[in-house]
């Protein structure tokens, strides 16, 4: 049989008179294409890598377009003071994606700002079971806990905002301004 190969260490290979020699010669053919082609396939990550708008989700793992598209309606709502209809396009969107955190986090605030206080501190919960270390639904959180008079409650949240950012993130720095201009909580029984 006469075959073509285009490349001459190929050709050696399968014409070589001995197996080892034949062997050896693919071996170093199968190793120099190899390489190239790792080479290339690396090189094409980096470039779709670099080309990917930087910050464009919170979560840069996941967000199908719909979803994205979902969350960016809710946050223009929020921007709008909308928190009836940002509330609701979260109910929907964490109803199709339930393991979203930055949604969940989302809908608590809403819902905080709507003073249904209950429903929003189980958001906040859920985007902290899904993410422990979310940064946003610490301080929310704690933003809450502080609004319903626990206020210690939300020096925890405060804490783990300090032990997550070392006190250098905006959530701490609100949060702390939050506890620090509130009036601190009486005791039982105070007053009478």
């Amino acid at each position: 049989m006469n075959h073509r190969h285009p490349r001459p260490l190929l050709r050696a290979a399968c014409t070589a008179p001995l197996p080892f020699v034949r062997s050896a010669l693919l071996a170093a053919y199968l190793a120099a294409h190899l390489a190239a082609f790792f080479t290339a396939l690396v090189a094409a990550f980096l470039a779709t890598a670099m080309l990917s708008p930087a910050g464009a989700v919170d979560v840069p793992h996941r967000n199908p377009p719909a979803e994205e598209k979902a969350v960016r309606q809710a946050r223009e709502a929020i921007a709008e003071q909308s928190w009836l209809r940002a509330a609701e396009l979260l109910q929907a969107h964490v109803r199709a994606y339930p393991d979203d955190a930055d949604a969940h986090n989302l809908l608590g605030y809403s819902l905080r700002q709507l003073e249904r206080y209950e429903l929003s501190q189980a958001a906040y919960e859920r985007a902290l079971a899904i993410e422990p270390e979310h940064l946003g639904a610490h301080e929310y959180l704690g933003q809450l806990m502080l609004t319903l008079g626990r206020r210690d409650r939300a020096l925890h949240h405060l804490s783990t905002l300090e032990r997550l950012c070392q006190a250098q993130c905006e959530g701490y720095q609100q949060l702390k301004r939050s506890l620090e201009s509130a009036a601190p909580a009486r005791p039982r029984g105070y007053g009478r």
